[in-house]
């Protein structure tokens, strides 16, 4: 669909692609992803992008992917080896309705002997199966994470740090739980120093993983696509290309704007060209896990329609 007369209307893919292209000639283009992507729109969008002479960021509230593409676990890693001798520490992050796998698997370390260390602001269900549980205020969970790496009064964060001092082998969950894009990096910082200083980086079965609020997060930073979430840094740009993001809040009036999705967003409703695209029920592609592995689908059923 394009802008005409003030209203969407229906048109081929051939001249929406040449409307919308029109306007990237002589325009600073800024495309805005999310984390529902598939690796492979992903790569396409940074190209195109790249191709335009403009740049790509990942819309997320949550940050420290960079991090855990360099400090995250290695190829022969597997969660389902961990056991008596290792350490789990989880920070920041509710794994229970954040992340439900890893809760379950982390779960099932526990019952194999593993040491479970619980950091957070708030009780969550997998304090039931931790051995340690450090609950702090909102804001102090970094702080925490840096007193497990020195000297500390407290008895329980003390005796938290003699573990993963003494530990074989230490993987460390985070997530953002009442923090933001910058928190949440600083928090993904603090587990990766608390990895270095202890030795347990770049081997099997150590490391850092983030429990991504969307499928793909971690693609699209291992493609080298970092988060923003601030609107005006976002926004900078003479034509906007939203994949996957819809921002109702925002003012596009002196924008063109280009969105596509699998539905009519709000912002679509606003936008001046409307693109399409399949559900990954429709297609096949490939995303990454917040472990740095990369998990091929497949179709369920035919698309409908001329969607990409």
């Amino acid at each position: 669909m394009i802008r005409k007369d003030g209203g969407l209307v229906e048109v081929s893919w051939d001249e929406a692609v040449r409307f919308a292209a029109d306007k990237l000639n002589d325009a600073k283009l800024k495309t805005i992803v999310s984390g529902r992507l598939p690796n492979e729109d992903l790569f396409n969008l940074k190209k195109l992008s790249e191709a335009a002479g403009g740049s790509i960021s990942l819309y997320s509230s949550m940050g420290g992917g960079d991090v855990a593409v360099k400090f995250g676990l290695t190829e022969g890693s597997n969660l389902a080896d961990l056991g008596a001798g290792d350490v789990i520490l989880v920070a920041g992050s509710d794994l229970e309705e954040e992340a439900p796998l890893y809760w379950l698997r982390v779960n099932q370390a526990a019952k194999r002997g593993a040491t479970v260390i619980s950091l957070n602001a708030r009780k969550t269900k997998l304090d039931w199966s931790a051995k340690y549980v450090l609950q702090v205020k909102y804001g102090e969970v970094v702080d925490t994470i840096l007193k497990l790496k020195g000297a500390t009064d407290d008895e329980a964060i003390y005796a938290a740090a003699k573990a993963i001092e003494a530990a074989d082998n230490l993987v460390v969950f985070y997530g953002a739980d009442g923090m933001g894009l910058l928190e949440s990096d600083n928090l993904a910082k603090a587990c990766a120093a608390l990895l270095q200083k202890h030795g347990k980086t770049g081997q099997p079965n150590n490391g850092l993983v983030a429990a991504w609020p969307e499928a793909n997060t971690q693609g699209a930073y291992e493609l080298g696509i970092k988060a923003e979430n601030d609107l005006e840094t976002l926004l900078d740009a003479d034509v906007l290309h939203l994949a996957g993001v819809d921002l109702p809040e925002a003012d596009l009036a002196d924008k063109f704007v280009i969105v596509q999705d699998t539905a009519l967003t709000e912002t679509g409703k606003k936008a001046d060209v409307v693109f399409p695209a399949a559900a990954t029920q429709e297609r096949d592609g490939s995303f990454t896990n917040a472990e740095r592995r990369v998990q091929r689908f497949y179709p369920a059923l035919p698309a409908k329609g001329e969607a990409m």
